[in-house]
């Protein structure tokens, strides 16, 4: 807010200006305003602008400094009008890329070893372990081997498990139609063999031979 200052009136120079203006608007009246010529009332009307104009300068005059200051105000440029810098535009970082999670391979399941089987001829007859090898074969068992036994004096075919896993046996003796009670266990790991049959006497009872 402009602070206004009013100037002292008793000052002897403010009071000699008020003087010499009132003695030239004095002077002025009685050089226009000759005696005894023109309208009383228009020779008012130009003393009194006369004296509004002096006192207008009077005034003027007096608070010169408020005038000053509030020109200097009016020319000085408005904050809310002055240059402001460009802002510059701020971009959000794009987000990373998403991780894929990592493609599982469907892990294969493992595949049953087949039954390594060997087909041993107990009792003498020809051709009776082919025929018992090639049944065993259609029916997905790995044999891996075929030939005579130590003898040719059993009585009654049985089976041999080699490997300890006597549900391997027991597969290969139901196939065959052997009773699980002639399962014999008499491993060898040597022999890389699940299985061990025996074909006794009794062989035209075995399922390959009932054909």
């Amino acid at each position: 807010m402009v602070k206004r200052t009013r100037r002292n009136l008793s000052d002897p120079r403010i009071k000699k200006i008020i003087q010499t203006q009132l003695g030239k608007i004095y002077h002025s009246s009685k050089h226009k305003l000759p005696p005894g010529r023109g309208n009383p009332f228009t020779n008012f009307l130009i003393l009194a602008l006369l004296l509004v104009v002096a006192t207008s300068a009077i005034l003027i005059y007096l608070n010169w400094s408020e005038i000053e200051k509030l020109w200097g105000a009016a020319s000085r440029p408005s904050p809310a009008t002055s240059k402001q810098p460009p802002v510059e535009s701020r971009t959000s970082p794009s987000p990373p890329p998403e991780e894929k999670p990592p493609v599982r391979e469907p892990v294969p399941e493992p595949v049953e070893r087949g039954v390594q089987t060997e087909v041993l001829n107990g009792c003498g007859r020809s051709g009776i372990a082919k025929r018992a090898t090639d049944f065993l074969r259609q029916n997905d068992i790995d044999v891996v081997s075929q030939g005579n036994y130590t003898n040719f004096n059993v009585a009654k075919s049985f089976v041999i498990d080699r490997s300890g896993e006597r549900s391997r046996a027991q597969k290969v003796a139901r196939l065959l139609g052997i009773s699980s009670d002639q399962i014999q266990l008499q491993k060898d790991n040597t022999l890389q063999l699940d299985v061990t049959v025996v074909l006794g006497a009794d062989y035209r009872s075995l399922k390959p031979f009932n054909r």
